[in-house]
């Protein structure tokens, strides 16, 4: 589920920023194998509380965030298109 290497770069320039030194018998993969197993356990756990909290019972709430969304979302691409348009008149 989690980008592998993405996770072992973050752990590098983390783990150098702190001065971790890793334990004896603990290889650079082991490490990034027990963080990323500890992020999606955590992960699934969050996902499992909001599933819980959302407004399910609440038509009105559903629909009002999917349009805050849509906004949001069409929103960020006229920004993104803007900005690429500045881009390519420089």
């Amino acid at each position: 589920m989690i980008d592998r290497e993405l996770v072992k770069e973050f752990l590098e320039d983390g783990l150098e920023e702190i001065e971790y030194k890793m334990p004896r018998g603990v290889s650079k993969a082991d490490l990034v194998e027990a963080f990323c197993d500890y992020v999606e356990i955590d992960f699934y756990d969050w996902l499992n509380s909001n599933f819980k909290t959302f407004h399910w019972n609440d038509d009105e709430w559903v629909k009002e965030r999917a349009k805050e969304v849509r906004e949001a979302r069409r929103a960020e691409q006229k920004r993104k298109q803007s900005l690429k348009k500045r881009k390519n008149q420089i």
